[in-house]
C-alpha cells in the first residue's frame, strides 16, 4: 500500500473516532454535571495535546513504524 493510501485511511480512522464523540457530548455534558465554560475549557484539552504532539512527540513517532504507531495512536484516541 503506497503511502498516500496510508495517510488517507489513518485520517479516514480518526475522523471515525472524532465523529462519534461530537454528537455525545451534550449527554457527557449532562452526566459529568458541567455547565459551558468547564465544558469548553476541557474540550480545549484536544487540541492543546495535539500541538504538543506534533512539536515535542515527532522523536517518539519517528522511531515507530507507520503500522505500530496507527495500531497504538487510533484505538487510543477512543479511550475515555
Amino acid at each position: 500500500m503506497s503511502l498516500s493510501a496510508r495517510l488517507y485511511l489513518a485520517f479516514f480512522a480518526c475522523s471515525l473516532m472524532l465523529g462519534s464523540w461530537y454528537p455525545r457530548i451534550a449527554d457527557v455534558q449532562s452526566q459529568a454535571g458541567m455547565d459551558g465554560w468547564a465544558l469548553g475549557q476541557s474540550l480545549s484539552g484536544y487540541p492543546v495535546g495535539i500541538l504538543l504532539m506534533f512539536t515535542f512527540g515527532t522523536r517518539f513517532a519517528a522511531g515507530l513504524s507507520f503500522q505500530r504507531s496507527f495500531r497504538l495512536v487510533v484505538p487510543a484516541q477512543g479511550l475515555p
